[in-house]
């Protein structure tokens, strides 16, 4: 297949194409060295700062959650919370439920693009194993969080306008990964060393 390709294109060029295809494909593969060059080049390396500004932007969200609706009765698990906090609180009317919810979910989403940059581990000073292995899981877990968000998200929708308790109990649990994966992600911020 790929002899065919290579055959059409000569053809046409002796066919009499114009030299802009020539000129077109050489700038393009002009181009593709230089990005390649600039991105080989571009140091990955990151400050405490930065750590200490990622692992800030993650507390943020958890605080939207756990501890600014003020609701979180003292020693309560983290599940039971989450499922009762997912349904319709006593006293709230559905519009106000539907606000609240959907305030927590975009708190998770602003949590998992404050990591947008941190799709690869970043050149560290160092490098010791203890050190490389909660970058990987900072790495992993800052990959999984717009997606655990978009899955909250996806939850929400359908639970957002029913008292159906099987779609309050699935949203609860997608609060509660996307929860926990952000908890890790922070904690490994926070432990870690650039």
């Amino acid at each position: 297949m790929p002899g065919r390709c290579v055959r059409y294109v000569v053809g046409r060029r002796q066919a009499g194409l114009p030299g802009c295809f020539r000129r077109c494909m050489a700038l393009s593969v002009l181009i593709g060295v230089l990005l390649c060059a600039a991105g080989a080049g571009a140091s990955r390396s990151v400050t405490q700062r930065q750590m200490n500004v990622w692992a800030a932007e993650l507390d943020r969200g958890v605080r939207e959650i756990l501890v600014v609706p003020g609701i979180r009765a003292p020693g309560e698990p983290l599940a039971p919370y989450l499922l009762r906090i997912a349904g319709l609180l006593p006293g709230e009317l559905p519009e106000q439920r539907q606000q609240r919810v959907a305030g927590y979910v975009r708190a998770l989403e602003r949590a998992g693009q404050s990591l947008v940059s941190l799709r690869r581990t970043p050149d560290l000073q160092d490098r010791s194993p203890a050190n490389l292995a909660l970058w990987q899981g900072i790495v992993r877990g800052a990959g999984a969080l717009p997606l655990c968000a978009r899955l909250t998200r996806q939850a929400w929708l359908r639970a957002r306008d029913t008292t159906d308790p099987v779609a309050t109990r699935r949203l609860a649990e997608e609060l509660e990964r996307t929860l926990r994966t952000l908890l890790a992600t922070r904690d490994g911020l926070r432990d870690a060393r650039p």
